[in-house]
């Protein structure tokens, strides 16, 4: 019995050789995790480099209304703000919101000019800062669709005004 070491020893000293194996496997096994992930990324990119674009549509249809949908927004921005310096230069638009000046026809006035637009750009600006504060209480998501439904409702505003006021409130609105 004499030969033997107390048992705490023994406990002791297996554990600490426990603990360095488990260190080397632990490593071992950590480079072979990132083989496995580095596989299988490069089995997901040829995955997806030979998907045709009708298996990926059906393979992932929220992913494509979801793209349209943004995409769609932005191209409208785009058209929405080249639209209204497109129209001052219409007869029938200076005819509906100008006053007429002699020799010169109908004209929208200057001030007039610069608050259409203008407006759309101080509303996207105010837009911007109530953007991010609501997708960052609400999330992308809700916010997004939430300010496409107010979008679609203020194009009423600017479709329907037949003052250049209403429209002006109708561009910063929009914006």
């Amino acid at each position: 019995m004499a030969d033997k070491p107390p048992i705490e020893e023994t406990v002791h000293a297996e554990n600490a050789g426990a603990g360095v194996e488990t260190a080397r496997n632990d490593s071992v096994d950590h480079k072979t995790a990132e083989q496995r992930a580095f596989a299988n990324a490069q089995a997901a990119n040829e995955s997806e480099h030979t998907t045709t674009v009708l298996q990926a549509i059906r393979r992932y249809p929220w992913a494509l209304m979801w793209s349209l949908t943004i995409s769609m927004s932005v191209i409208m921005e785009g058209y929405d703000t080249i639209l209204m310096s497109n129209f001052l230069g219409y007869p029938a638009f200076q005819k509906e919101f100008g006053s007429y000046h002699e020799g010169h026809g109908y004209q929208v006035s200057a001030s007039w000019q610069s608050a259409l637009w203008a407006g759309s750009i101080a509303g996207a600006i105010i837009g911007a800062f109530l953007n991010g504060y609501f997708t960052k209480k609400y999330g992308f998501r809700p916010v997004f669709l939430g300010f496409l439904i107010l979008m679609c409702s203020f194009i009423f505003i600017s479709f329907f005004g037949k003052t250049v006021n209403i429209q002006t409130v109708g561009q910063v609105l929009c914006g």
